[in-house]
């Protein structure tokens, strides 16, 4: 996966060295994107004060985040707990759960 400067994200086939663009959602740029491989999911931020989680295999997002204060700078998953980690530029650390329902 890739992103743009233009805040599209690219999902890349290494075989035939082609990508499939998710559709725009973020206004402003895009700074870390994380695989949840567990779920076919990929939760992406942006400076726009947005985590979006897109299913990869659809190419569609299931789930918007709307940040109240400033953006988040960057995020992990951690398997063992099912949970997303985002910090955020306010020096918090928030934790987010979810679990796929479909």
């Amino acid at each position: 996966m890739t992103a743009d400067t233009e805040s599209n994200i690219h999902i890349w086939n290494l075989e035939n060295e082609t990508s499939k663009q998710l559709p725009k959602q973020h206004t402003k740029p895009i700074i870390d994107m994380k695989e949840i491989p567990q779920y076919k999911v990929v939760a992406v931020c942006s400076l726009d004060k947005l985590i979006i989680l897109w299913d990869i295999i659809k190419r569609h997002a299931i789930q918007e985040i709307k940040l109240d204060t400033v953006s988040v700078h960057s995020m992990t998953y951690s398997i063992d707990f099912r949970v997303l980690f985002s910090a955020g530029y306010e020096n918090h650390i928030n934790i987010w759960s979810f679990e796929r329902s479909d």
